[in-house]
């Protein structure tokens, strides 16, 4: 005959005498079972016929619920529709913004001058919108110019509405502020060799996007999101205010990344730009937990490469997210012209700035060429690359992640004891060493998964103890050694002509 002793049951009362047989389920010893969802979160501005509240984040089902939530043509539904081009299984919200007060609107034109001597098609292009306009033999200029504005108008998800006098189209942005004039006007994009010239007879003579002022403000984000979990977040406003803004909201002393928040999360945004003002820009930044995309050349503006960006960035980071995002293929925005493209001497300088960015290939495709964040520099002003790739920080969000859910559910209510109690079987106990054991159990899973290496070292490395003032306290020093991505090969090619002459 055996007795029962120190069985800890949770809810059955000791005392209870009414028959027969009772069950409780307790999850203890049943390991980490689960994986964080990850979400997703676009900031951007709505339109004010959404039905969206601004400044309250809401679930996105599909491309059609943001165009009702935020209005077909505003920033947001274009950011939505671009992120799940890229990403259209993960779990997405979206945090809308109206239009700042005392905000403007950019606008632009194409002056258009005829009339045409022979048929053919006119390719306005608006961002990444390329729009064919039919042109047809003697069509005046104030005909000409009435089509383009009538199919640019025609479009959903477009960020301009078009309004045609006299030959002059005015393109007047969506949404207010300075995104608006980083949308790039354009003819022919393709030019000659995709058949894109304009009719003969016609011209057109473009004035660029301007006039936009006063973006909308993200220092209520923090504030609209809480702790709830985002751990992708991105938006088109690369100035420098903004970016301080969302600094405010992640870092690590009151932040997202704090030690009594735990919320995590990365930030992705982008900034158009020349080499020198990028250059300029990336010394302004220093931040581990965002990432800006330099922007040189390409008809797509922020709006859309942030979106397509962190799409696909999320998609290879919730497989595997020590695994280097670069050569990932994005899938809506199209390759610069090749005059645009950069040297590797105007990459390597960029990265080391602090500005990520894409590749251009000659099929029209575009890949993100390194994906950096703008931090570069420790809190003594010392250059430090411990930061520099996003991977890190997902790495480490995830390994975590991992350890905080198998110690707090193994051990949330057991009795802290210094090694060597001889507990009862049943009494739920923990010591240093076991605390230890179980990190060393969770490393070596995480090792077979890709996230870490060097579990031998880790294990002698990591300390356990009982804090020497708080008996109820049990303090661990881990030194995890993360798994790294691959960025580089380079090989010494010694060629032998004459093996007779090789020394």
């Amino acid at each position: 005959m055996s007795q029962s002793v120190g069985v800890p049951f949770q809810n059955i009362p000791a005392g209870f005498i009414p028959p027969l047989f009772y069950v409780e389920f307790n999850n203890q010893l049943a390991g980490v079972q689960g994986n964080t969802q990850q979400p997703a979160l676009l900031i951007g501005q709505m339109q004010a016929s959404g039905t969206a509240t601004a400044g309250v984040p809401v679930y996105i089902a599909s491309q059609s619920a943001a165009m009702n939530l935020f209005g077909k043509n505003s920033q947001l539904a274009r950011m939505c529709a671009t992120y799940f081009n890229s990403d259209p299984v993960g779990p997405l919200y979206a945090l809308p913004l109206a239009d700042a007060a005392g905000s403007a609107a950019a606008t632009g034109t194409f002056t258009i001058t005829g009339p045409a001597t022979a048929a053919g098609t006119f390719y306005a292009a608006v961002g990444r919108f390329t729009v064919p306009v039919g042109v047809s033999v003697g069509d005046t200029a104030t005909v000409i110019a009435a089509n383009i504005a009538a199919a640019i108008n025609a479009l959903v998800l477009i960020p301009v509405t078009a309004a045609a006098v006299a030959g002059v189209v005015t393109f007047t942005a969506v949404n207010k502020g300075l995104q608006g004039n980083n949308i790039n006007l354009a003819i022919n994009p393709l030019g000659p060799v995709a058949g894109q010239v304009l009719p003969a007879g016609v011209g057109v003579t473009i004035a660029a996007m301007a006039g936009g002022a006063t973006d909308a403000d993200l220092g209520t984000v923090a504030a609209s999101i809480g702790d709830q979990q985002f751990d992708f977040i991105g938006h088109p406003y690369g100035e420098t205010a903004q970016m301080g803004e969302m600094t405010t909201a992640m870092n690590d002393t009151t932040g997202r990344w704090a030690w009594n928040r735990q919320d995590y999360g990365h930030v992705w945004t982008a900034t158009p730009g020349t080499i020198s003002s990028l250059l300029t820009y990336g010394g302004t930044l220093n931040d581990q937990h965002a990432d800006c995309l330099g922007i040189i050349g390409y008809l797509a503006d922020p709006v859309d490469f942030v979106a397509d960006w962190m799409g696909a960035a999320a998609v290879s980071l919730r497989n595997l997210p020590s695994q280097p995002l670069q050569s990932l293929k994005l899938s809506t925005v199209t390759a610069a012209p090749r005059a645009n493209w950069l040297t590797l001497a105007q990459e390597n300088t960029l990265y080391a700035a602090g500005i990520a960015l894409p590749r251009s290939d000659s099929y029209g495709n575009v890949t993100v060429g390194q994906d950096v964040t703008t931090y570069k520099t420790n809190a003594f002003g010392q250059p430090d690359a411990s930061y520099r790739y996003p991977t890190t920080l997902f790495t480490l969000m995830a390994i975590t992640r991992q350890i905080k859910s198998a110690l707090v559910t193994k051990f949330g209510r057991s009795l802290l004891v210094p090694d060597g109690t001889r507990a009862g079987q049943n009494v739920p106990v923990v010591s240093p060493v076991v605390a230890l054991a179980e990190i060393i159990a969770q490393y070596h899973i995480m090792e077979a998964n890709g996230l870490v290496v060097n579990a031998a070292a880790m294990a002698q490395a990591t300390t356990v103890a009982i804090n020497a003032t708080n008996p109820n306290r049990l303090d661990i020093v881990w030194r995890p050694e993360l798994a790294n991505g691959l960025s580089m090969m380079a090989m010494i090619n010694q060629f032998i002509l004459n093996p007779a002459q090789a020394v």
